[in-house]
């Protein structure tokens, strides 16, 4: 066989690979099918065109084989790569995606709004602490808030005594005070701050008690109002109405004192007397005109009854038994009585 005929042949080969497929299937078959001669027939007829038209084998042969595995060989990979791109397959967005992408996005932006929130918050809560300690009453306008307190109860008790000394004169059964006497008498809430402490964790259970003692304080000059305001009580238990408020103003003032020290207030009773004296309607009104005090006493007349030793404290204790009575003398033409309604 010419050299032109071989590299036809060889052409061919690469060209139509399945014809020599077919031959080798062919020869399967006829193999396998021995017993029907037809069959037989037809294939041998079969291999023997197609072996007719290939030719002789030739030293292009080897080469064939060669490109043959290297085709086997490409497959494979082929087969192995698109396995490989299958299972590597990249993730394309769909709708579903893009809702969990949204979904996302907003959660981010809503915990970046509420760490925002967080520090707006903080920063208020630290304003107002800051603006609440300004507003805290320091030791100094504690003990004048205190100091205030003690004067309060000490006119308490003038206005007291002149009331019940008023009416054993003119009769508790004839007469009852004027409300606007007694109901000054009260503590309001806006008297005693004690919210406004800045010490407040350290005392608050005596700083709570001595609030509930002014509550109990407050209710008991309302009792005594209605008492006293009604002919069907008998005088004795207005006259221990009275009694319960003279006492209480000087209890109260113990209190208050006992609190000065817990509170470590440089304070002493004498201190606490002077500053009472001062503030006696006696004093002052002899502090501007010596007559004026003198003149009232004259005028209205009376004996002031000697007190008890339970009520004693401004007389043993602070020493102002004179500033005391000269002050219920001072209250007498000034307490006012109503009379009761004829029946």
């Amino acid at each position: 066989m010419s050299f032109e005929k071989k590299c036809l042949s060889s052409f061919l080969l690469l060209l139509f690979p399945n014809l020599l497929f077919i031959n080798i299937n062919a020869q399967e078959d006829t193999t396998s099918r021995v017993k029907e001669p037809e069959e037989k027939a037809n294939l041998t007829s079969d291999t023997t065109q197609i072996s007719n038209f290939l030719p002789e084998a030739s030293p292009f042969d080897s080469i064939i084989l060669e490109v043959d595995d290297a085709k086997i060989a490409l497959d494979s990979i082929a087969k192995s790569s698109k396995k490989t791109s299958i299972n590597t397959t990249p993730t394309y967005f769909s709708q579903h995606d893009w809702d969990e992408f949204v979904i996302l996005f907003l959660s981010l932006v809503a915990a970046a709004g509420t760490l925002l929130t967080w520090k707006g918050i903080k920063a208020t809560t630290r304003t107002i602490q800051i603006e609440t300690e300004k507003q805290l009453i320091k030791s100094d306008i504690q003990k004048q808030i205190l100091i205030d307190l003690i004067r309060h109860f000490f006119r308490n008790k003038i206005i007291v005594c002149t009331t019940r000394l008023k009416l054993e004169n003119e009769g508790f059964d004839k007469f009852y005070p004027s409300e606007e006497h007694l109901l000054k008498l009260k503590v309001l809430p806006e008297d005693q701050r004690f919210d406004k402490f800045d010490n407040i964790p350290q005392h608050y259970n005596q700083l709570h008690m001595l609030e509930l003692k002014f509550r109990n304080y407050n209710i008991e000059i309302d009792v005594t109002l209605e008492h006293l305001k009604s002919r069907q009580i008998s005088d004795e238990v207005k006259k221990r109405d009275l009694d319960v408020l003279e006492f209480k103003s000087q209890l109260l003032t113990q209190e208050i004192l006992e609190l000065m020290q817990a509170l470590k207030f440089d304070w002493k009773f004498e201190t606490v007397s002077n500053n009472l004296r001062e503030n006696s309607k006696y004093y002052k009104t002899n502090k501007i005109d010596g007559s004026s005090a003198k003149s009232i006493e004259e005028q209205i007349d009376i004996d002031v009854p000697k007190r008890d030793k339970k009520r004693d404290f401004y007389d043993k204790t602070l020493g102002l038994t004179e500033y005391v009575d000269e002050d219920i003398k001072i209250e007498y033409a000034i307490i006012n009585l109503i009379p009761f309604p004829e029946t």
